[in-house]
């Protein structure tokens, strides 16, 4: 994605900000709006964490104020956010 269509990635995180802006947050559905669904999957923040460490490649300060507290005991999706940081 960032070698061969970087500027329509940053254009759909841009619209991810905009439209979703508690994308991070555990349960951000009902946080923020009520809509169709009860929550967001976890795995929807993790893909976008991860779309924004590697390919608009925000710095570790800014990706670490997209942690919010795990869905559960041993969340893995969180750990591999939390390696993600200690890669950078």
């Amino acid at each position: 994605m960032r070698d061969h269509a970087l500027d329509a990635a940053r254009a759909y995180l841009r619209v991810i900000d905009i439209m979703l802006p508690g994308w991070y947050l555990a349960w951000e559905e009902r946080q923020f709006h009520f809509g169709e669904n009860f929550a967001d999957f976890p795995d929807q923040a993790l893909s976008i964490f991860n779309a924004k460490a590697m390919i608009e490649r925000a710095s570790r300060e800014k990706l670490e104020r997209f942690l919010d507290i795990p869905w559960c005991e041993g969340d893995l999706l969180y750990i591999e956010k939390l390696v993600r940081l200690i890669e950078l």
